[in-house]
């Protein structure tokens, strides 16, 4: 009986429920089952499923943590081991370096400079006459152009000089005909000094008048004063001779120095003078290069006897031999640098005047000196070692070092011909450690 009550009860409740408005239900007065879901339903739902979204990956991230942090202590442990092997392991397993005994080379300190190649002398072959250009070729007839080689003295040019000629023959018909009124002087005054002696002798014995000895005495000075007048003009026939001379010489153009014609500026025919260039010849047997070179190297050049190499492009396989000819007296305060002129012989004249010279100064040569590679060395505070492999051993030791040439240093201390330096593994290699020469190389 209690059990139907209840349940008419319950069936009461819910009639009422429904039959009673909307507006005066709330909802917590609503069963469960019946209630529809709202947007805060979903909200709370979407909440609580970002936060577990959250955990997640929270969990996942301090897991990822842990097994790193695992593995490099682990790593970290691995090494250490290594290490800990290593050095254990260190004075019974031998290092394996390279090494190369100590040899001797010739070596020698050079500078080097650059300057451009110029001819030893160089004459432009300027008429001293105006005229027309008869001739232009040499003594056998070649006419002259650039390449031809002329000699000192040769007849080069010949300048159109036949009126010259004639004034030569007019000078010197002039110095006859003085020569002749010379003479007829001399005649002139031996006759009136004969005459002026007798009338000496006349008038010491009265036979003559002193009127008629001072007409001899007058006519004597008159002679003497006509021959002194002839030799003035004989002197002046020889100068005009002379200058004619000169001139017809200056008609002919002579070769002033042995050398080769560069330049070729008029034809035969032209009318040329004092302005006017014909040829210009360069000595090429010899040439000589200028350049600058620091004065701390100038108190070891030595003229005439420091050998200077040279290389230029147009032949960049030969190199070619030349000497210091002379040293600048001035340094320039500027560069810090003197002239210095090199001459280089050039017999074959393959090298031209204006081509680029590159230039290797030798200031000192050595013979047999001791020499290390740069590879065997060690530098540390200024100081310089090397490991010498003795035996099974390698040992530290400190040298003194010179002249650099190429990849090899002079050994001024500390080193003796056939020891053997560590150039392979020595930056490994400490004191007295045990050493195994895998590779011995060449000298």
């Amino acid at each position: 009986m209690a059990e139907k009550r209840r349940e008419r009860k319950q069936i009461i409740d819910k009639t009422s429920i429904v039959k009673m408005p909307a507006q005066h239900l709330r909802r917590s007065q609503i069963p469960r089952e019946m209630a529809r879901p709202t947007l805060q339903d979903f909200g709370r739902v979407r909440a609580r499923g970002k936060g577990l979204l959250k955990t997640i990956l929270a969990i996942l991230i301090i897991g990822i943590c842990v097994v790193l942090a695992g593995w490099f202590v682990y790593s970290r442990k691995v090494q250490r081991d290594a290490i800990l092997s290593e050095s254990l392991n260190k004075e019974d397993a031998p290092l394996k370096i390279m090494a190369k005994p100590i040899g001797t080379l010739n070596i020698s300190e050079t500078i080097a400079i650059t300057g451009t190649f110029e001819a030893l002398a160089s004459v432009d072959i300027i008429p001293e006459i105006t005229g027309r250009l008869e001739q232009l070729r040499m003594p056998d007839g070649t006419l002259i152009d650039v390449g031809t080689s002329v000699q000192a003295g040769e007849i080069i040019a010949v300048i159109e000089h036949s009126a010259l000629i004639a004034a030569v023959q007019q000078a010197q018909a002039a110095l006859v005909t003085a020569q002749a009124g010379m003479e007829t002087a001399r005649v002139n005054i031996a006759d009136a000094e004969r005459e002026k002696k007798r009338m000496e002798g006349l008038l010491g014995s009265g036979a003559v008048p002193e009127q008629q000895y001072d007409a001899a005495c007058t006519a004597y000075d008159r002679a003497k004063a006509g021959l002194d007048l002839a030799k003035a003009n004989v002197k002046q026939a020889e100068a005009a001779l002379a200058s004619v001379k000169i001139t017809l010489d200056k008609a002919t153009i002579k070769a002033p120095i042995t050398a080769v014609v560069s330049d070729r500026y008029v034809d035969e025919g032209d009318m040329v003078g004092p302005s006017v260039s014909l040829i210009k010849i360069v000595d090429i047997k010899t040439l000589k290069v200028l350049g600058g070179v620091g004065e701390r190297y100038l108190p070891q050049l030595v003229p005439g006897e420091t050998v200077v190499h040279i290389k230029t492009d147009a032949y960049p396989q030969g190199v070619f031999e030349g000497a210091v000819y002379r040293v600048g007296v001035a340094v320039d305060p500027v560069t810090r640098t003197a002239k210095v002129e090199i001459r280089v012989p050039n017999s074959d004249m393959k090298l031209k005047p204006g081509m680029f010279a590159r230039m290797t100064i030798v200031l000192q040569e050595r013979e047999n000196v001791i020499m290390v590679p740069d590879s065997a060395l060690l530098r540390e505070q200024g100081n310089v070692y090397v490991f010498i492999a003795n035996g099974s051993k390698a040992h530290r030791r400190e040298v003194k070092l010179g002249l650099l040439q190429s990849e090899y240093y002079e050994v001024l201390e500390g080193l003796s011909v056939g020891e053997l330096v560590v150039t392979r593994g020595r930056r490994q290699i400490e004191d007295g450690q045990v050493i195994e020469v895998i590779q011995e190389l060449k000298k």
